[in-house]
């Protein structure tokens, strides 16, 4: 190599290794090994330092170590909640591609996506030529003149129509006059049956809602009746004491634990209204 293409960088850095080349070959390494260790050293020192100033920034940036610590704990739990959200998006994702394999059965399923997997090759390889040969043209040079706008006053109507049938789009949408791409009754069995099987898996879904939810406010109207009829008991028996302490003024004063069942079944009286209370909330959301 020409000295005159090394940098004095690299004239440098080969200095260095030849002189660690001369270091070992003349017998010190175990000079060579005390400097690998110290090196070794002196670079967990640093991973510490930078430990401690990562600290000491947080700890600044947040007032105090306990608030640095909630804000490192808090951190901690978004990412947690974070990979908890992915888990269930992937689980959702899941769950919707079997219930495309149970609507449509792996066959059908695995020719859907061989379908839109060559609509996508035929999109990413269809170049201006393979796009003239389509539209009936002989070569690209018409194309492109009405791509380029200077041959729009001769466009016949048969090309238009064929162009949306090659491109999947809606005529409008060539013409600009319309953001919807779809094609005006153009053939997409893909889409179509994609559609109609989400559809058929959406009404599963709701119709295995509506059960569950019927299911919920069979069980409260039940539980609603039995609660009246507890707070029915309840009340009639806070009524016997209220006459039994009238008819015994003075023994009931005197009956032991007499108190304590009285505020028993206060208790109990009010604990059955506020269950009845509490199973007409589920009805009213449903309502």
């Amino acid at each position: 190599m020409n000295s005159t293409n090394i940098t004095p960088e690299q004239r440098e850095k080969l200095l260095s290794h030849a002189k660690l080349v001369d270091l070992i070959d003349s017998g010190g390494f175990g000079k060579f090994s005390t400097l690998t260790t110290e090196a070794d050293r002196l670079f967990e020192t640093l991973k510490r330092a930078r430990m401690h100033a990562r600290w000491l920034l947080a700890i600044r940036k947040h007032g105090s170590p306990a608030q640095a610590v909630e804000a490192a704990q808090r951190g901690r739990d978004e990412a947690r909640r974070q990979r908890e959200q992915l888990l269930d998006a992937a689980s959702e994702i899941r769950q919707a591609r079997d219930a495309l394999l149970v609507s449509l059965g792996g066959d059908r399923l695995a020719g859907l996506f061989e379908q839109l997997g060559n609509v996508e090759a035929i999109a990413a390889g269809f170049n201006q030529l393979n796009a003239a040969k389509h539209l009936g043209y002989a070569n690209s040079s018409k194309l492109a003149k009405i791509e380029r706008g200077l041959h729009s006053s001769q466009i016949p109507v048969w090309m238009l129509k064929r162009a949306a049938g090659v491109y999947g789009v809606s005529v409008d949408y060539l013409l600009c006059t319309s953001d919807r791409m779809q094609g005006d009754g153009m053939p997409s069995a893909v889409m179509e049956e994609m559609i109609e099987a989400m559809k058929a898996e959406w009404a599963r879904m709701t119709n295995r809602d509506v059960i569950a939810v019927q299911a919920i406010l069979g069980r409260t109207a039940l539980l609603e009746g039995a609660l009246t009829d507890v707070e029915m008991a309840t009340q009639e028996a806070l009524e016997a004491l209220a006459r039994i302490e009238i008819l015994n003024p003075y023994g009931w004063r005197k009956l032991r634990g007499g108190t304590r069942l009285l505020s028993a079944v206060e208790r109990a009286v009010a604990a059955a209204k506020h269950g009845q209370r509490r199973t007409k909330e589920p009805r009213r959301a449903f309502a």
